[in-house]
């Protein structure tokens, strides 16, 4: 399919108006562009990893780390070829932003990468340091997620959010879940409940003035039991207890009538890999070889 251009939309930036809350036409338009362009890389990374065949793979850390660096690396140039006007912070006061959606769903490509490469960590791989990089650059993801929600405004907030975007803040919260329960150490456990806390406490405020955050925040709730039974009880064994996964979850974004039910057990919110070049990740949490 050829990719979209100006002619494709019947406004223009000639149609903006300086209105209290209002919309910026040009913005949304290059928004919705690059929505597009970034749904193709994720349908490719759910292609990769989370189909039914890819699934049945049982990769060493190291091979899937092959297999995602490309897709990674799609996703930091998509990222570096964002317009500044784009950017979270070129907010305009009293006018409605919808840029908040297209960041939110870079932040969940990125953690749903993460999500392969940590359900690998459960098989063996003669690299052992590669178990550090990466639950250390899975970290980095979602600290920047949080930093994201936290940069959010009100412009944003009461602006247009895809259906997914309820989805996707949910994912984040989860994600933070299986790092503080896959973690061996205590002080780190505690340190992600932390941030898990910080985070459902913004949706959670957020959630009084914008109905994206509340689905969000009634996944966290749901998950908040299994979380507390693995910290008083860390020996407990994994498989068997059950996260509230947003993707599999009765518990429905558009509807107040909701009941939880357990979804996949612990390893699969884990991630997957075969010994070649040792990765490693920059600054940004990219990996190179």
């Amino acid at each position: 399919m050829p990719p979209l251009e100006g002619t494709d939309f019947p406004e223009t930036s000639r149609d903006d108006d300086d209105e209290e809350g209002s919309a910026e036409i040009e913005k949304g338009r290059q928004t919705f562009v690059h929505m597009v362009s970034l749904t193709q890389i994720v349908s490719d990374i759910i292609e990769q990893f989370f189909t039914l065949r890819s699934r049945r793979r049982h990769d060493s850390l190291s091979r899937t780390l092959d297999r995602a660096k490309p897709l990674q690396m799609r996703l930091k140039d998509w990222y570096a070829k964002l317009p500044n006007s784009l950017s979270v912070d070129d907010t305009k006061p009293r006018r409605l932003s919808s840029v908040g959606y297209l960041h939110l769903a870079y932040y969940t490509a990125e953690i749903t990468i993460h999500r392969a490469i940590l359900r690998s960590h459960i098989y063996p791989d003669p690299n052992t340091e590669l178990f550090f990089i990466t639950r250390q650059a899975a970290s980095s993801r979602f600290t920047y997620a949080l930093e994201f929600v936290k940069r959010l405004k009100q412009e944003h907030f009461q602006s247009f959010w895809y259906f997914s975007s309820s989805i996707s803040l949910a994912i984040i919260g989860v994600f933070a879940g299986t790092l503080a329960v896959s973690s061996s150490d205590e002080t780190e456990r505690k340190s992600y409940l932390d941030l898990l806390a910080e985070y459902r406490w913004i949706l959670r405020i957020s959630s009084t003035g914008a109905s994206v955050t509340k689905y969000g925040v009634k996944v966290l709730d749901a998950n908040d039991q299994f979380l507390k039974r693995h910290v008083d009880n860390p020996t407990a064994g994994l498989g068997s207890d059950t996260f509230f996964s947003p993707e599999t979850s009765a518990i429905s974004p558009h509807s107040e009538e909701w009941m939880p039910k357990p979804a996949f057990g612990f390893p699969d919110l884990d991630y997957m890999g075969d010994p070649h070049d040792l990765p490693v990740y920059d600054d940004d949490g990219f990996f190179t070889f």
